[in-house]
Parts: C-alpha cells; sequence; structure tokens
C-alpha cells in the first residue's frame, strides 16, 4: 500500500533534497523515519527506488511547519539520512538547507512575500535565523 506524501525537491546552497510540511508526514517519529528512508531510497547506496542522490549531500530532508514559538515565523527541522544506512539523523543541521526554507515555505502558502525585501524568522535547533 502507498500514500502520496507532497513534497518538493530543493537546492540549499551546496546541498539538494526533499522538503516536506510536517503536517503531511506521520507525527509518530519512528513512522515518519520510516517514510522519509522509503522516499529517499534508504539503505541502497545507489537510491534507485527512491528520490536520493546515492550522496549524503543530496540525501537531505527538511521538514516545515508554522512556528508556534512566539516572534518566529516557521520552525525547520533537517534529516541527515545516509544512502547505505537506515538511519535517520535529526541531531545536526545544514545552512545550506537551511537556504532553502524560505523560498519552499512561500511556494507552499506557510508565508506570503510583502513588497520588495520580507523579513522571516525561522527557528531551528532552538536558534533564531532571519
Amino acid at each position: 500500500m502507498q500514500t502520496a506524501i507532497p513534497c518538493l525537491l530543493m537546492r540549499g546552497g551546496t546541498s539538494k533534497g526533499l522538503f516536506f510540511l510536517e503536517s503531511d508526514l506521520p507525527a509518530d517519529e519512528a513512522t515518519r523515519d520510516k517514510v522519509l528512508l522509503a522516499v529517499m531510497g534508504s539503505p541502497d547506496k545507489r537510491q534507485v527506488d527512491g528520490l536520493g542522490g546515492a550522496h549524503p549531500l543530496t540525501s537531505k530532508v527538511g521538514i516545515v511547519r508554522k512556528s508556534q514559538t512566539p516572534g518566529m515565523d516557521l520552525d525547520f527541522l533537517f534529516a541527515q539520512l545516509q544512502p547505505e544506512q537506515d538511519t535517520v539523523d535529526t541531531t545536526p543541521n545544514c545552512g545550506n538547507m537551511l537556504a532553502a526554507v524560505v523560498p519552499f515555505a512561500l511556494e507552499r502558502g506557510l508565508i506570503e512575500a510583502r513588497g520588495d525585501s520580507t523579513t522571516v524568522r525561522v527557528l531551528t535547533d532552538g536558534r533564531a535565523h532571519v
């Protein structure tokens, strides 16, 4: 049985990965991680049955939601997957992927551009980024 889950493949700096709305993924962390592994095609060094790029730089995931923290606009959870492993590591962060959070949020309607310049505050790992 398969379930369609919307995602966007985006490049952030020198990294490339899939971006998801948190609400589109299972709330249970173990189930969410199984879904992410399946979507990327891990574990398989070629990731031929998934959307991963067979390299750690192209096996990354961004999970985004509207922030519930006062003064913040978005929350970003970064997940690193390895092509040949069946683990999802959400302990690191990735500045390159962070660069794609705002374009993703604009595309998915989480935020709106306001005039020529829009300031967006993103919370990741308890740290704010503007």
